[in-house]
């Protein structure tokens, strides 16, 4: 069995310039972006406003580790792919304070507006955007993905973590309000393990 056999078609030319013997070991999964590392961010003024994936998460990443050992060198060649996301990050970039109302207990509360997450047109989450800066996270979406956080089958990727992925977003926001929105993507991650000897 060669090693492209073990893995999803679109690893294949990521990896194509290293020599990976047959023997390699692949370990597939399941990755989630922690909330310091949203991805990139659109903002708007407009009243409403729709971002949809994969517009603004780069699609594939690659993160080659080589360790010299004794004899010779292990490979640990890891290649990621966002198939939707789980979450987002909203940022209040400017509005007037005189047009919002605002309480406190126990922080500084507006409401600028609101927020849904979606997969197509289903709604899986609606939220007020009550912060500057605040996460949405959708729960359940990572509690669906985190069940094929295992071994990937190459063979029917199709029918697994990326039917659970998010994948728009609407936003309603009061007028003077500037907000932008950046994804918490969820990645379909491949490992690709060997040993070269000197």
């Amino acid at each position: 069995m060669t090693w492209q056999t073990k893995v999803a078609a679109w690893v294949i030319p990521l990896l194509g310039e290293y020599l990976i013997p047959d023997s390699a070991t692949v370990v597939s999964g399941v990755g989630f972006a922690p909330i310091g590392d949203a991805e990139s961010g659109v903002a708007s003024s407009d009243p409403t406003f729709t971002v949809e994936f994969p517009g603004l998460i780069p699609n594939y990443s690659i993160e080659p580790t080589i360790v010299p050992t004794t004899g010779g060198f292990l490979y640990d060649l890891k290649v990621k792919k966002a198939i939707g996301f789980h979450g987002v990050v909203t940022t209040v970039l400017s509005f007037e304070p005189s047009k919002f109302n605002n309480w406190v207990f126990p922080l500084v509360r507006r409401n600028f507006g609101y927020i849904a997450l979606s997969r197509g047109d289903i709604v899986s989450l609606h939220q007020s955007i009550l912060f500057q800066q605040q996460v949405h996270l959708d729960n359940s979406v990572f509690g669906l993905a985190a069940n094929y956080d295992e071994q990937l089958n190459p063979n029917n990727l199709l029918n697994s973590v990326d039917k659970t992925a998010l994948t728009k977003v609407s936003v309603f926001q009061y007028p003077t309000a500037r907000t932008r929105i950046s994804f918490l993507p969820i990645w379909e991650e491949w490992a690709v393990r060997f040993f070269r000897a000197n």
